[in-house]
C-alpha cells in the first residue's frame, strides 16, 4: 500500500491553495499521527509526487495553475513520472454536485471530502484508503455539510484563534480582489474570488459572509451578473464590518 517506511508514519501530500483549508487540515492530520506535506498548486503537486514516497494525496479541485481534475490526470497517465501512479487520490472541494462527482471520478480520484472539511469524517477516509489496496474504479462521496455550523467546523481554540489572524491578514486582499474583478465585470474573477472566500470563511462560522460568497459564486456561475454585483457589495460591506470587529477585539485582548 505505502511506498514510505514501514515504519516511519504515512506521508500525506495536501494540495490546497487556500491558507486556513491549509491550516486545518494540516492540523487535523498532524493530531492523528500523519505526517503531512502542503503544497499551493498542481504543477507544485507533481513535481512532489516525482520526488517524495507518499501515501496519499488530499486535492483540491479549484486552484490556480493547475486545478485539481488536470492535475489528477496527469498522476494517472502512463507518460507520468511520478512515483506511484495509483496513490489514493481524495478531492477536498466545496463542490457538492452529482456531476461534480463524476467530475472527480472521470479525473481519476478514488474519494470526495466535502468542504468545510469535518475533522473526524477527514481523518475516517483517510484511513480508510490507508489500511486497503487501492480500487481506482472504487469512489467514495463522504458529504461533511451538517445543519449546524458549530457543529461541523469542531475546532480547538488555539486553532480558531490562528484561522481569525490570517482572516484578518488575508481579508483586505480579499476585498481589494472583489472590488476589482467588480469595476472591471470580471465574473469569472469574481466567481473564484467568491470560492476561495467561502472555503476560508466557513471555518470561522461567519454565516453571513459564507452565505453571501456562496451566493455570489452561484450568481456568478449562473450568468446572474445584476444580481452578481449586489451580492459582491454586500460581501465586501459584510467583510469590512467583521474585520473592524475582528481587529477592535484583537486590540482589547491585548490591552
Amino acid at each position: 500500500m505505502a511506498v514510505s517506511e514501514v515504519n516511519s508514519p504515512p506521508l500525506i501530500l495536501v494540495v490546497e491553495d487556500n491558507i486556513p483549508n491549509q491550516l486545518v487540515t494540516s492540523t487535523k492530520l498532524q493530531d492523528a499521527g500523519y505526517d503531512v506535506e502542503v503544497v499551493t498548486d498542481g504543477r507544485a503537486a507533481i513535481k512532489a509526487l516525482e520526488l517524495g514516497p507518499f501515501d496519499l494525496v488530499l486535492m483540491d479541485c479549484l486552484m490556480p495553475v493547475h486545478d485539481g481534475f488536470a492535475t489528477t490526470r496527469e498522476i494517472r497517465s502512463t507518460d507520468s513520472n511520478v512515483i506511484n501512479k495509483n496513490i489514493p487520490i481524495i478531492a477536498l472541494t466545496a463542490l457538492a454536485m452529482k456531476a461534480d462527482e463524476q467530475k472527480c471520478l472521470n479525473a481519476g480520484m478514488n474519494g470526495f471530502v466535502s468542504k468545510p472539511i469535518n475533522a473526524t469524517q477527514l481523518v475516517a477516509i483517510v484511513k480508510r484508503y490507508l489500511d486497503r489496496a487501492v480500487n481506482s474504479q472504487s469512489f467514495h462521496h463522504l458529504n461533511t455539510k451538517q445543519p449546524a455550523r458549530h457543529e461541523r467546523v469542531q475546532l480547538e481554540p488555539e486553532l480558531l484563534d490562528a484561522l481569525v489572524d490570517v482572516f484578518i491578514e488575508e481579508a483586505p486582499q480579499y476585498i481589494a480582489d472583489l472590488r476589482s474583478a467588480l469595476s472591471r465585470e470580471d465574473w469569472a474573477r469574481l466567481e473564484i474570488s467568491s470560492h476561495k472566500l467561502r472555503g476560508a470563511s466557513d471555518f470561522l462560522g461567519t454565516t453571513a459572509i459564507s452565505s453571501l460568497a456562496s451566493s455570489l459564486e452561484q450568481a456568478c456561475n449562473m450568468g446572474r451578473f445584476r444580481e452578481a454585483g449586489a451580492t459582491a457589495t454586500k460581501l465586501m460591506a459584510e467583510m469590512q464590518k467583521l474585520l473592524s470587529e475582528l481587529s477592535d477585539a484583537d486590540i482589547e485582548d491585548n490591552v
